[in-house]
């Protein structure tokens, strides 16, 4: 064996977890081996082809048969290889009842991420291709399972089988711009002149409709109603990670994108950035806002990879393990037990930035990037889009703390499976300068921190959390006002619902006090905004 055959263990070790839990519906004694496998394998298979290929080859590429690992790729294929497990885990349901139907849920979602590992190490157009349909087909084929009727589920599937179908379209087209071509991933990166710029406008339509960006994405709310493995391995991992990678091949793998593609993507994220946001306001049930955090997410992405360049693909990159950990977490939390309920914790205040999660990386990174690249003659772009990347994580992070309970119990294995991701947001939080160099290897590239080091930051923001925490659980312990059992205990922390003022009212049933809330959320991080907006136009 050699080191290069790495590559194909990291879709191998998901299919074959996708296997072992086919094979659990008939023999219950598989379950917990197919879990274990799963857990352990994925990430295990993700770390040695890093190091493999970090040992051999450095900087440069890593091909096997069509699957080619370099550092472009691998900024996608890790996160999606180490964070899946712990989503398949998380989604999982329990009792005798749904036995079958969970393993059988449990195996397409497994065949669904070693799908979209492949297309994300692919360096052909048809397989890249095939790989993306073949995702949908697991997705349509979980709602079959789950018993929608035909005519329901054609809505819930359209987007992606659009997607599907304008990236089939644009590999079409890419192939009659040039035969001799072929199908292979071009050396350099073509200007979309002519036929090619057909290909490049159907590719970027297909990267934005995974991302969620444009308002057919609406039905992710419906979506979400589905199952939690829906909305977490389908929708968060596969869709988000495979939008944001076709994103960045789209710009910089096939074609140079630049003048118009950037103020394409710019336009599509920010109105649907603002369309989202407006929606979480108004949003009610647990589902609709889990749903409508994932198509804010894939708004989040594009606005910060719009710009294009090396701060935004570091932005970009770092975006999907916060994003992903943070939404996740908070679909987690809408089914704990009271011991659990810190997982919307940790999921909202890393979606509102807040040190030391991964959000604020994301967001200081996104920043860098769009004052990168709309500085000079375009200050008043920035102007404009800074206030929109800032309010669109406030609304996120305090909207997603509002999300209320919805009866589905947490099992072990999903707090397995949150207990990665909240390692995950912390550690890409603390030390985002280290998962940068990781990510960003074939650049070296320089990132002006607003400290002096993350190292420091962490430090100091350790000191201010711990009795924070300890003031927040001794404030939390006082007596339940009427009506407030569903408000979590961080939110009755709040001076406002300290002493039970609404009492027969929830705070979250009312709009004007989730707007309010809202409102609390941009004062308490207006200094902080102010920081930010001096040090990037200084």
């Amino acid at each position: 064996m050699r080191a290069v055959h790495s590559l194909a263990a990291m879709p191998l070790a998901a299919a074959i977890a996708g296997l072992l839990y086919l094979a659990a519906v008939t023999m219950r004694a598989l379950r917990r081996v197919a879990s274990a496998w799963c857990l352990l394998s994925m990430p295990t298979a993700a770390v040695l082809a890093y190091r493999l290929w970090d040992h051999h080859v450095g900087p440069e590429s890593f091909a096997l048969w069509r699957l080619e690992l370099t550092p472009h790729r691998m900024a996608f294929v890790l996160p999606l290889a180490a964070l899946s497990p712990f989503f398949v885990l998380a989604s999982r349901r329990g009792g005798v009842r749904d036995g079958k139907r969970s393993q059988a849920t449990s195996a397409l979602a497994c065949f669904s991420v070693a799908a979209a590992l492949t297309a994300a190490m692919s360096d052909h157009f048809f397989l890249l291709a095939g790989m993306c349909a073949l995702t949908t087909w697991c997705f349509i084929s979980v709602m079959v399972l789950r018993g929608s009727a035909a005519g329901r589920s054609l809505p819930w599937v359209f987007p992606l089988a659009l997607s599907d179908l304008c990236l089939a379209l644009g590999v079409l087209f890419f192939y009659r711009a040039d035969p001799t071509r072929g199908l292979l991933f071009p050396p350099a990166p073509l200007r979309p002149e002519g036929a090619y710029a057909a290909a490049c406008a159907l590719m970027l339509a297909a990267a934005l409709l995974r991302l969620g960006m444009f308002p057919t994405h609406l039905w992710m709310p419906e979506v979400s109603r589905g199952g939690r493995d829906i909305i977490l391995v389908h929708v968060l991992a596969v869709d988000l990670s495979l939008g944001a990678f076709l994103l960045f091949a789209v710009a910089r793998l096939v074609f140079v994108w630049g003048g118009a593609w950037t103020w394409a993507c710019l336009g599509v994220a920010s109105i649907s950035a603002l369309v989202v946001s407006r929606e979480l306001l108004s949003a009610r049930e647990g589902g609709e806002v889990t749903g409508l955090l994932c198509s804010s997410l894939g708004a989040g992405l594009a606005l910060v990879a719009a710009p294009g360049g090396q701060s935004a693909l570091a932005a970009m990159r770092v975006g999907l393990w916060a994003g992903l950990s943070a939404v996740a977490l908070v679909e987690l939390g809408r089914g704990a037990t009271r011991g659990g309920s810190w997982f919307k914790v940790v999921g909202g205040a890393s979606l509102m930035g807040m040190p030391p999660l991964a959000g604020f990386a994301w967001l200081w990174l996104g920043l860098s990037a769009l004052h990168g690249a709309f500085s000079g003659g375009t200050t008043v772009l920035f102007m404009a889009c800074l206030p929109l990347l800032l309010a669109q994580s406030w609304v996120m992070g305090t909207t997603s703390l509002l999300v209320p309970k919805d009866g589905e119990t947490t099992r072990g294995e999903a707090w397995l499976g949150a207990l990665g991701l909240t390692a995950a947001c912390v550690v890409v939080g603390l030390f985002p300068g280290a998962m940068i160099d990781l990510l960003m290897r074939e650049y070296g590239l320089p990132v002006e921190l607003p400290v002096p080091g993350w190292q420091s930051l962490g430090a100091a923001v350790l000191l201010l959390s711990v009795p924070a925490a300890v003031l927040l659980a001794l404030w939390a312990r006082e007596k339940e006002a009427p009506g407030m059992s569903d408000v979590m205990p961080p939110m009755r922390a709040l001076p406002l619902l300290a002493k039970g003022r609404f009492h027969g009212r929830m705070f979250a049933s009312t709009e004007k006090a989730r707007v309010a809330l809202v409102a609390c959320g941009l004062l308490l991080y207006i200094g902080w905004a102010a920081i930010m907006a001096y040090l990037a136009l200084r």
